[in-house]
């Protein structure tokens, strides 16, 4: 059966806010460059800085050169204060979105991308800053209803507010149970109704404990939205990037090793579990999702589909033509010459996802490290764990949480799985089939090797696929 199809009130629930009172404007009194001074000290006085990324903001030297350098900010020119831009994503910034931003009512970008910011999204934010062109408060822990106010920024032509992919941008909407959802709101889909809802069905139809299901869809004239089951801890990306002391704890050894082994399950089931194998084709640490109990469910399954227009169907408006079939540091080297996805092209990229798991580094960049040579490393992941190995220095590819704690005979293994799926000539790489077994037989004595019987890995094996 195809899921079920939600009615156009779902728009109702992610758009539609109260109505909040009347927020006040700047004040007119003072002199643009004092109502910018005003804005970025309640910035600082408002939100936790753990990491220091503010520290340069001591407001010593007040004059329009001395706030330009300030880190993150840009003014209008040399000679005035007044901020045109507060790009502080990543900072590690801690609290609620500050009031006194409405003081910088001339900004065109206001990025708090990827903190820890917690509360609301301000109704009045618009009417604060009138003039903005982009508005990033992604990767966050906001919650409550996104406020329709929004409409009142005339110049917005670029709007994230929640987790985004390439394939689309993704809210939470909580419905009056309690209960929550993921709604995937596409950037684009080139497909007709017909062949959307075609997708639909067939993306539906594909349940596994390790794939986050797909429980339904909206159609309403040129926009598509897609209902999944929401998964309460999000994604390991983010996960991995947490601190001691933030609301999730560093991951251990074991729930790593768990959670590599759930999403080799899910994969190895959408190659191996069906005649023509489901390739995914945009995997990474931002696809796999973790629930409550920080099981792993691989997310986005099928969704190039429908951002992607097949041969001789016209147009080029999709990011995942002209080769680019993924985020940057998980594309395998193939992908270059012959961009066409393979189930082989999965795993290289399910191969990056566990040299992340096991050095908490990010695929991009190995951020912090350093070359053979003692110089800091420019690189991806990829390329910084290949020289170590090279030069016999692997060890030091490990997350030093992990270090020390008896867990070395396993993290060994378990990166030789990782370089098995990373090997840059296609026929030497592993198959997902042989990956997910590999990972399983580490994972013995632990709660990482539970069988599920009903979904047998019958399909597509290689020679070399014989346990």
């Amino acid at each position: 059966m195809p899921p079920p199809r939600l009615l156009p009130p779902i728009i109702v629930l992610l758009l539609l806010a109260p109505p909040a009172a009347p927020q006040p404007a700047p004040g007119s009194e003072a002199a643009p460059q004092q109502d910018g001074l005003r804005c970025l000290r309640g910035v600082k006085h408002d939100l936790a800085d753990p990491n220091g990324r503010l520290a340069d903001w001591d407001f010593k030297n007040t004059s329009g050169g001395a706030v330009y350098s300030y880190s993150g900010i840009g003014c209008w020119n040399l000679q005035e204060s007044r901020v045109l831009s507060l790009s502080l994503s990543g900072f590690g910034l801690v609290g609620s979105i500050p009031s006194s931003l409405q003081y910088c009512s001339a900004a065109t970008t206001l990025d708090l991308s990827s903190n820890a910011l917690v509360g609301t999204i301000l109704p009045a934010l618009c009417d604060w800053l009138p003039f903005l062109v982009t508005l990033d408060l992604s990767s966050n822990q906001l919650t409550g209803a996104i406020p329709a106010e929004l409409a009142n920024c005339r110049f917005l032509n670029s709007l994230t507010l929640s987790g985004s992919s390439r394939a689309g941008t993704a809210y939470r909407a909580v419905l009056r149970d309690g209960s929550a959802l993921t709604v995937k709101r596409l950037h684009s889909c080139p497909l007709s109704e017909k062949a959307f809802r075609a997708e639909m069905c067939r993306i539906g139809q594909l349940r596994h404990p390790n794939i986050v299901p797909l429980l339904g869809f909206c159609v309403v004239e040129d926009e598509r939205l897609l209902v999944y089951k929401h998964m309460e801890s999000g994604a390991l990306s983010s996960v991995m990037k947490k601190k001691p002391g933030e609301e999730a704890p560093l991951l251990d050894w074991a729930t790593r090793l768990r959670i590599a082994v759930g999403a080799a399950r899910g994969l190895a089931w959408l190659h191996h579990g069906f005649q023509v194998p489901q390739i995914h084709q945009n995997l990474s640490s931002s696809a796999v999702l973790l629930d409550e109990d920080y099981e792993a469910r691989i997310t986005d399954v099928g969704l190039t589909r429908l951002v992607r227009m097949a041969p001789g169907e016209g147009g080029d408006t999709s990011p995942f033509l002209k080769g680019d079939l993924g985020e940057f540091g998980y594309v395998a080297p193939e992908c270059a010459s012959n961009p066409v996805g393979t189930t082989k092209g999965d795993a290289y990229a399910f191969g990056v996802v566990l040299f992340e798991l096991v050095s908490g580094q990010e695929a991009a960049a190995a951020v912090g490290t350093v070359d053979v040579t003692g110089e800091g490393f420019k690189g991806t992941l990829v390329d910084w764990v290949y020289q170590l190995k090279a030069s016999g220095r692997i060890g030091d590819a490990v997350d030093k949480s992990l270090r020390g704690k008896g867990h070395e005979a396993e993290i060994e293994e378990f990166l030789k799985v990782a370089f098995a799926c990373t090997q840059p000539r296609v026929r030497e790489r592993h198959s997902m089939y042989r990956v997910y077994h590999a990972l399983k037989s580490i994972g013995e004595g632990r709660d990482a090797t539970e069988q599920f019987d009903e979904f047998p890995l019958a399909y597509n094996k290689d020679d070399s696929d014989t346990m």
